[in-house]
């Protein structure tokens, strides 16, 4: 099983294609877990009604008081759910139908004894999705110094294993460091990072987007 984290905020423009991709996975053994930071658009109303189609798969938090940023956001949702396998997701890109069963395929082979941190290409995209360019591949094996002064994986292509969650939370974090960044450094220092060469999900780049 997989558990699938979801930060949202006043993400009603480009949700239900998120949510919808979510569904269409081939990999169908997921649990939803999204913290709503306190949306006062229509986002409430998308994610309740996909868990009515759901039920047994989503999980709504409405943060109370708001977390206050995407990092505090994620962070809280990893500190409240359970794995063994957890993803991060934005709630404006859209999922290719295979991204669990690529990831889950790839981080079966591991050891998972060790904290692993899996992630995937991914292509940008317009607002309409539109396909701009596909992102460029890292020369692996990424090492910690490889990961030192950047973070060559976005949230939304990551997933980890209950090693490296459990190592991320034991550990507090001193650099102001996003989630993502900060368990990319943990499975570079302390395990492996592996890398899926593939595709597997669609960057949407607009006006309102948190990451460049």
């Amino acid at each position: 099983m997989v558990t699938i984290l979801l930060a949202t905020l006043n993400g009603e423009d480009y949700l239900k294609a998120q949510l919808e991709s979510i569904a269409a996975q081939t990999y169908e053994n997921w649990q939803l877990v999204v913290g709503d930071d306190g949306s006062t658009d229509g986002t409430i109303s998308i994610l309740e009604e996909f868990s009515k189609q759901y039920p047994e798969q989503v999980t709504i938090i409405k943060n109370d008081p708001p977390q206050g940023s995407a990092k505090d956001n994620f962070i809280s949702l990893i500190q409240n759910s359970y794995g063994p396998y957890f993803m991060f997701c934005d709630q404006d890109d859209v999922w290719l139908p295979q991204k669990l069963e690529a990831a889950i395929d790839m981080l079966e082979k591991e050891d998972n004894i060790k904290p692993i941190l899996y992630y995937a290409n991914y292509s940008y995209c317009d607002e309409k999705l539109n396909m701009l360019h596909e992102a460029p591949k890292p020369k692996m094996p990424l090492t910690f110094r490889n990961v030192m002064l950047y973070t060559p994986a976005f949230g939304f292509a990551i997933v980890i294993n209950e090693s490296l969650r459990h190592k991320a939370l034991e550990t507090s974090d001193k650099t102001g460091l996003a989630h993502d960044g900060w368990v990319q450094k943990i499975a570079a220092a302390l395990g492996i990072i592996i890398f899926d060469e593939k595709s597997r999900a669609l960057y949407r780049r607009h006006g309102n987007a948190v990451t460049a």
